[in-house]
């Protein structure tokens, strides 16, 4: 990270937000470089940069507090690094503050799923019902076998 864009994420108080320059940001930014930001943030926790791509996320969070994108992205990084706990912890609140969010919804019982715990099948059955956000829908359908077969009594 250049010295300019530490100073930026400095003035963020702890990596929490963007001060002054998050506020100018946030009605000049696109959305297509939004989701670019996003992107890389994903990329960047895929190749094992997590650090980075908190940063990334918690910048995106200052940019657009009223999203509940970032905040998923920022769950994402949480179980990439292995704390699938704080992961699922997140995007339950993420659920509770947004509940019209699919993607948030899918992402939980993804999670859920993956490790081994009832209550996807309930997200998910929400995520279908309503079918507004094709993205989630994927997910879901993705993980959707498995979520019967974890929610059927044996």
């Amino acid at each position: 990270m250049s010295s300019e864009h530490q100073g930026v994420v400095s003035e963020a108080g702890g990596g929490t937000g963007l001060g002054v320059a998050g506020r100018s940001l946030r009605g000049a930014a696109s959305p297509e470089i939004l989701e670019q930001l996003s992107e890389a943030g994903f990329l960047a926790s895929e190749c094992g940069l997590h650090g980075s791509a908190e940063t990334i996320f918690a910048c995106l969070t200052a940019i657009k507090p009223e999203s509940p994108s970032p905040l998923i992205g920022a769950a994402m990084v949480r179980a990439r690094r292995g704390d699938v706990e704080a992961a699922i912890e997140q995007l339950r609140g993420v659920v509770e503050r947004h509940a019209d969010s699919e993607m948030a919804k899918a992402m939980l019982g993804t999670l859920l799923v993956h490790s081994e715990r009832r209550g996807a099948l309930a997200l998910f059955d929400e995520v279908l019902a309503t079918g507004r956000d094709s993205g989630a829908v994927s997910v879901v359908k993705c993980c959707l076998d498995l979520a019967r077969q974890l929610e059927t009594p044996t």
